[in-house]
């Protein structure tokens, strides 16, 4: 666990990440933690990620999309990643995500569904 990011890794499979701020701190925390989950995969395998963006809102987009290949995603594995967002966060994400995302299954969530983000990841095939 972070100072600004805290990362928790449920029986389940998902490796849930909540952003505690909106900074380059957080970018920093997130990436090399990013880059850890991905290095553990196996071919094949598909990582589950939720997202909860509920404290922070919008992370820094700019700085994201300058260091997105520090995270290590990977061709051989699926990706499956949920988002927790009020509405305006979400709709900020969904545009980033459209715009030069990494290829994964996404689905967006409202603040207070978390249980429901859980249940899609463990669940989507």
């Amino acid at each position: 666990m972070g100072k600004y990011i805290e990362y928790h890794y449920h029986e389940s499979g998902v490796h849930e990440y909540v952003w505690l701020a909106s900074n380059r701190e957080v970018i920093d925390e997130h990436l090399p933690m990013m880059k850890q989950m991905n290095e553990a995969a196996t071919s094949g395998d598909t990582i589950c990620v939720l997202h909860d963006l509920t404290q922070s809102g919008a992370p820094p987009f700019l700085l994201l999309s300058k260091r997105k290949g520090e995270a290590g995603t990977r061709d051989d594995v699926r990706y499956h990643v949920a988002y927790i967002s009020d509405t305006g966060t979400r709709l900020l994400m969904q545009n980033f995500a459209a715009a030069g995302g990494f290829k994964s299954n996404r689905k967006f969530f409202d603040v207070g569904e978390r249980e429901q983000a859980i249940n899609w990841l463990v669940n989507e095939d």
